[in-house]
């Protein structure tokens, strides 16, 4: 967050406004949900792991059968099949990076087509992501000026 969005953030939440702020409290408050994407390789085994044997096979087989059919010429994911195909090819080998936004992306649209588990898709996401806690530091920067005025 930068300090406007913390002085907003602050300013919006009477709860985190007080005479003297808690910059640690604050920033514990502020830091509450947030999550950034990470890297991470899943492969075939990350999968069956994650998701246990019968939903993991469900899973890599409804892959599996949409990068093999043969789609309706007007299937809105009709110009996507070479490339979840060959993201197929790199998820049996060295794995596909669930924390990539194309990734994401792709197994997102895979869900609304109905070829993919809208629960197993976040269960497989929820490994590229990682906590985005906000820095203390940041919060005492965002909220006092130089001279040692607050600046909310």
């Amino acid at each position: 967050m930068t300090p406007s969005d913390i002085r907003a953030a602050i300013a919006a939440d009477p709860a985190l406004q007080a005479p003297v702020p808690d910059t640690s409290a604050i920033a514990a408050a502020l830091s509450v949900g947030r999550t950034r994407p990470r890297f991470f390789p899943a492969t075939e085994r990350t999968v069956v792991s994650v998701l246990g044997v019968v939903a993991g096979e469900t899973f890599l087989s409804a892959l599996e059968n949409f990068a093999s059919d043969v789609l309706d010429p007007n299937h809105p994911l009709l110009p996507y099949q070479p490339g979840i195909r060959r993201q197929l090819a790199w998820l049996q080998r060295d794995g596909l990076d669930v924390g990539d936004a194309q990734t994401r992306a792709m197994m997102d649209a895979l869900v609304s087509d109905g070829a993919l588990d809208a629960g197993h898709v976040a269960t497989l996401k929820s490994l590229g992501t990682e906590p985005d806690a906000i820095a203390e530091i940041d919060v005492r920067r965002a909220i006092w000026n130089d001279n040692g005025t607050l600046a909310v």
